[in-house]
């Protein structure tokens, strides 16, 4: 009887719209970024939205942070927003597609970070050293270190 069922990943919930960015160059001061957002569907949807929200520090250049239109099944949209990072301060960018249906509406967000390694303003990090003074690498847990 187990052959009449239908693959197991089709019997799991799908979002009927996901999103993804990402944060394309090098992550310098003075550089230009791109920031790009996609949306892929699963079902058709007439009325979808794809919105970044860019920190008002990130000097634009170019492109429109927001995108309205319709997508087929199975079909994706994308927007590129050039920005210059100014200096090497942490900058969160987030990146919503939504997806309005007459009876509902599905979000799907994603986060991206600019400068990942600066610090977060109130939260000082100490920086550990050995018993000579030299600063010690820490990395975060489950972090895995290649040795050549």
């Amino acid at each position: 009887m187990a052959a009449d069922l239908p693959p197991r990943d089709m019997l799991k919930a799908q979002q009927p719209i996901s999103a993804t960015l990402e944060v394309l160059g090098e992550h310098l001061p003075g550089a230009r970024v791109t920031l790009a957002l996609t949306a892929k569907t699963q079902v058709p949807a007439d009325n979808v939205e794809l919105r970044l929200d860019v920190p008002q520090a990130l000097v634009l250049i170019g492109g429109e942070p927001s995108w309205k239109g319709s997508l087929q099944k199975g079909g994706q949209a994308s927007l590129r927003v050039d920005v210059m990072i100014p200096d090497a301060a942490r900058y969160e960018i987030r990146g919503a597609a939504i997806a309005t249906f007459p009876h509902a509406k599905a979000v799907a967000v994603d986060e991206a970070v600019i400068n990942p390694t600066a610090s977060v303003p109130g939260q000082a990090r100490k920086v550990r050293r050995n018993s000579r003074g030299e600063p010690i690498l820490e990395f975060p847990a489950n972090t895995r270190v290649r040795r050549r």
